[in-house]
């Protein structure tokens, strides 16, 4: 989804289709230790250890929230970007010079396994975690208000699928971060990650059978 919002940029000449298709591929990297790990136990019979599970899920997280934020002042708060931009860009260099000084000398103080994909975090990961979560559904539903108030049709149908997307996934990242997660809650997790990427792909490319549908119907 985040290659093909991406994508558009050769299209359109939009530096916002990169930002946002980096920031989507972005929110979705803390999971990817687990499709390694998941391949890892099948062909290896062993999977990532702790370090490189937070490098590869967390070491570059920030980039992508900044990814994001340019993208949403871009398009709503451009007058102000600049001075978002330095505050993130400060917390950023604090939280990555923590990160990286934790992992280096003890990588349980970031956070233990309690399973092959799941995490028991420290206090400092908890709230990283939970402040990066209330960036991402603060700035996204502020994005989904506006767009739903524009005058165009097509644009107000893209602002509720995009609420829709935000939603989703705090709830699912929330649950993943803060809660220890049963077999049958992860499936359901997972579930609603996936159905918030795809309503994040409508909010910002709706398809042409959507569009003509969502528009005849409304």
């Amino acid at each position: 989804m985040g290659l093909s919002i991406l994508s558009k940029y050769f299209k359109f000449k939009t530096r916002d289709y990169i930002y946002v298709g980096l920031s989507w591929i972005g929110l979705s990297n803390p999971w990817m230790p687990d499709a390694v790990s998941f391949l890892m136990i099948i062909f290896l019979k062993s999977n990532l250890s702790l370090e490189a599970t937070f490098i590869i899920g967390y070491a570059i997280l920030p980039f992508f929230l900044i990814c994001w934020l340019i993208a949403f002042t871009d398009l709503i708060y451009k007058n102000k970007q600049k001075s978002i931009l330095i505050i993130f860009i400060i917390f950023v260099l604090i939280f990555e010079y923590i990160f990286f000084s934790l992992l280096l000398t003890d990588p349980s103080l970031i956070g233990t396994f309690i399973g092959p994909f799941q995490i028991r975090w420290s206090f400092f990961m908890e709230i990283y975690l939970f402040f990066f979560i209330l960036v991402a559904i603060i700035t996204g539903i502020l994005f989904a208000s506006k767009s739903m108030k524009s005058h165009s049709q097509e644009v107000r149908i893209k602002g509720k699928f995009l609420l829709a997307a935000f939603i989703s996934f705090a709830v699912a990242a929330v649950i993943e971060a803060l809660f220890h997660l049963e077999p049958i809650t992860v499936v359901i997790t997972r579930t609603i990650l996936i159905s918030s990427a795809i309503e994040f792909y409508c909010g910002f490319i709706l398809p042409k059978w959507m569009r003509k549908h969502f528009l005849v119907e409304e």
